[in-house]
């Protein structure tokens, strides 16, 4: 039996903050840039590695082109936050847009030689005044050193977050109390070319200030991968599951919002990614899901910290782990691991998150707008 334990090293990232102020998106990207320009070469080699491990993509420059012409005409300002982080990091401008396009990178490789990832992330979110949410970031054990917290001031909202070096956003709240948690899904229609998620997700943070808009931001984005945006502004949630295929809205069920890598709106569940190849990551998706659902029945809102982080908290001898490490056995590429949990509290302005599991080793940290 392989051991199964929380690897020290993810448990001991501790990145400072990167903080960008500015009106220009422009200045922004530039200022971030600077901060991380060691960082984000690591990601750039991280992410070429990977896609390299999974089969590579020979026309991966015509595929980013694709993506940057449609993101210059969808979000100009967020085209050019991008192109500073490039300008700024001293970096190429190709490999920072392939970092902001990885997502769509991965669903073209998934598309052209059907390796499909397990799962990734769970989010649940309490839905009732005042909301909060918490998930877990379960992504490749190689790549613990990429991701910081950040504070964005100088657009139409400021926002602080979690997202990887070179990338604009993730998961984070901002300074009209609205939350943001993210999580991949898989449909038959995604490839790369479209809008990235990770730029709608930061577009949301920017710019969106209720779930309402949060909603007419992601129907507006022509993406071709597919995720799940949960979102929440204090008094309700959603998760809008975009896709090349349409975008849906999921209403939470009683008084919490879970979601955990498979659609739940039907429409795009009639064509969910669930062939052969994928079908242990569907079977862990139902799993978590069934698991979240059955801890959030008739939880009492209890939203102290410390019953969040329970909620996701995994018995590593069960199936539907809500949290992961990897076997000692498993290869490259398969090396999944929670490296970071966040909680967002939008009525408060700030997100709470620490390196590794729920219950981990890692200290608590705050971070405000």
């Amino acid at each position: 039996m392989s051991v199964i334990r929380e690897n020290p090293y993810v448990a001991s990232m501790l990145p400072r903050v990167v903080g960008i102020s500015d009106i220009s998106g422009r200045a922004r990207g530039i200022c971030r840039g600077r901060q991380l320009s060691v960082q984000i070469l690591k990601a750039v080699e991280a992410y070429r590695q990977l896609f390299q491990s999974l089969g590579g993509v020979p026309d991966l420059e015509q595929l980013v082109a694709e993506s940057r012409t449609k993101t210059e005409n969808w979000w100009p300002s967020g085209a050019e936050e991008i192109d500073g982080i490039a300008e700024g990091s001293g970096i190429d401008a190709l490999s920072v847009w392939m970092l902001n396009c990885r997502t769509e990178l991965l669903a073209e490789i998934r598309r052209r030689s059907g390796v499909v990832a397990l799962g990734e992330c769970s989010v649940a979110i309490h839905a009732e005044p005042p909301t909060v949410g918490i998930q877990t970031w379960d992504w490749h054990e190689h790549m613990a050193g990429i991701w910081h917290p950040i504070k964005s001031h100088g657009g139409i909202h400021n926002w602080c977050g979690i997202t990887e070096a070179g990338i604009l956003a993730k998961i984070g709240v901002n300074s009209s109390g609205l939350g943001l948690h993210l999580d991949i899904l898989f449909h038959n229609d995604d490839r790369a070319g479209g809008v990235p998620i990770h730029v709608v997700a930061a577009r949301v943070l920017a710019e969106a200030g209720s779930v309402e808009e949060a909603i007419e931001i992601a129907r507006s984005a022509g993406v071709s991968a597919s995720s799940a945006l949960s979102v929440h502004d204090g008094i309700s949630a959603a998760s809008i599951e975009v896709s090349g295929a349409g975008v849906e809205v999921v209403q939470p069920e009683k008084r919490w919002l879970v979601h955990t890598n498979r659609f739940r709106s039907p429409k795009l569940k009639e064509n969910e990614r669930n062939d052969g190849s994928g079908e242990e990551g569907i079977q862990d998706a139902v799993a978590r899901e069934r698991k979240l659902l059955e801890r959030v029945d008739g939880y009492k809102p209890i939203l102290a910290t410390s019953h969040l982080l329970k909620l996701l908290e995994s018995d590593f001898l069960d199936e539907g782990w809500l949290s992961c490490v990897p076997k000692s056995s498993a290869n490259f590429g398969d090396r999944w691991h929670t490296l970071v949990t966040i909680m967002t509290r939008p009525d408060q302005g700030l997100i709470e998150f620490k390196a590794g599991l729920p219950g981990g080793q890692a200290s608590l940290r705050v971070l405000r707008i």
